[in-house]
């Protein structure tokens, strides 16, 4: 099926119909794709993506753990008890830091 390709008249929005349109500019499907291109991105920005990405999922498992701190503050256990989820949450916060710098 053909499809029309069209831009308003101020060109801030683009459109693709499969029905001629008035009220718009009709353009070439050549212009549309330009103007919807995704950037590519630099190898940096790709790697601060990925750098984020493994902070938010290093926060998400730390949250995991809160209860440990509740529990120890209302008295129900101690850090003996949890002594190994203690010393791994603070692997974890090295991790963030060491990240975030």
């Amino acid at each position: 099926m053909e499809r029309y390709y069209y831009k308003t008249q101020d060109g801030k929005s683009y459109l693709s119909l499969k029905s001629p349109a008035t009220g718009y500019i009709q353009i070439t499907k050549e212009e549309f794709e330009e103007h919807n291109k995704i950037p590519k991105q630099t190898d940096e920005q790709k790697a601060q993506i990925e750098k984020e990405n493994r902070i938010r999922q290093l926060k998400n498992e730390l949250a995991t753990y809160d209860y440990i701190g509740v529990k120890i503050a209302m008295g129900v256990a101690t850090k003996e008890e949890y002594a190994k989820e203690i010393a791994y949450t603070e692997t974890l916060r090295e991790q963030i830091r060491e990240l975030e710098r």
